[in-house]
């Protein structure tokens, strides 16, 4: 599915793999490099929770990046055009640990749908195929949007 056959562009909600592919140049670098430079383009429209932002440079720095790697991470995220930050609130996080309960989801996985369903996005883009389970929102990958 691209995302011209949605007919308009509608708002995507992102999750931490997809930065972390890029960032870490694991497998999947290729297109999560073109997805995510079309978010910082601004031609795909997108939201990512401040939680997952966190989460983000905790796997940085467990994964050997220094400081000054993480506060360039951060300080890409402010030029990215078509990118919003969700901050989740007390209540996100709560009504997170009923998805918990619901999807059998981990807390971070549950969070990053919160923000999805929030948001009112009607894609999320993952290459985490429990997100699939979950009936109400739908998950792509960054190749199906580009």
């Amino acid at each position: 599915m691209k995302l011209s056959s949605y007919g308009v562009q509608n708002l995507l909600a992102i999750d931490a793999n997809i930065f972390i592919e890029l960032l870490l140049k694991q497998e999947r670098y290729e297109q999560s490099k073109e997805f995510l430079k079309k978010v910082c383009e601004g031609e795909i429209k997108a939201v990512v929770s401040n939680f997952t932002i966190s989460g983000i440079c905790i796997v940085l720095e467990r994964n050997g990046k220094n400081w000054k790697d993480i506060r360039t991470f951060l300080l890409s995220i402010l030029a990215y055009k078509g990118l919003s930050v969700y901050q989740e609130k007390m209540y996100d996080k709560i009504i997170a640990t009923t998805h918990m309960r619901d999807y059998k989801l981990d807390f971070e996985d549950c969070i990053t749908l919160q923000c999805a369903l929030a948001c009112k996005c009607d894609s999320l883009v993952s290459f985490d195929s429990d997100f699939d389970k979950i009936k109400c929102i739908h998950r792509v990958k960054p190749v199906d949007v580009i």
